[in-house]
């Protein structure tokens, strides 16, 4: 029988949850406020790996967990990092189990955890009034969402944008 770690997520069914987990914790502009409140609230850690660049999301089993994020990404990049490994957390995790979780490799995790970042900072509806209102300027767009250039480009791809 399938566990919740093994489920998969429509597109619909993760912006949904990104959504909610959003107006729940998200009262700033700032995505990295809301991330921080995210991390808090959920008795999480945020910590810098000075060592070989690993971004991971590891689970300890009383329903904390600790986010690592290399120490020579942008503050930017890191955004979307620690949206992904939320992602992770809310849609691949019981959160009363240790395990790990690291960013490499392409799988069905992987992208729902993708999918899940790109909404939970770049709602759907608003990044595409705002990319219109921007008249599809990634960098201008990526600075209204506190994202990188980056990260707007592919959203706009996958949107249908560009």
């Amino acid at each position: 029988m399938p566990t919740l770690t093994d489920r998969q997520y429509s597109k619909k069914n993760i912006a949904d949850i990104a959504s909610k987990i959003r107006q729940e914790y998200f009262s700033t502009e700032n995505p990295m406020d809301g991330l921080l409140n995210i991390i808090k609230s959920n008795r999480g850690i945020l910590e810098v790996s000075f060592g070989v660049p690993k971004e991971t999301l590891r689970i300890r089993g009383d329903e904390s967990f600790v986010i690592t994020i290399p120490a020579n990404t942008s503050p930017l990049r890191d955004v979307f990092t620690i949206a992904h490994e939320l992602g992770h957390y809310y849609l691949h995790s019981d959160q009363r189990t240790p395990e790990s979780f690291n960013r490499d490799g392409t799988n069905q995790r992987e992208t729902e955890a993708n999918w899940f970042a790109a909404e939970l900072l770049m709602p759907a509806e608003k990044f595409k009034k705002t990319a219109e209102e921007l008249q599809n300027d990634p960098q201008k767009i990526a600075a209204k969402f506190g994202v990188s250039g980056a990260a707007a480009r592919v959203r706009m791809s996958v949107l249908g944008l560009i």
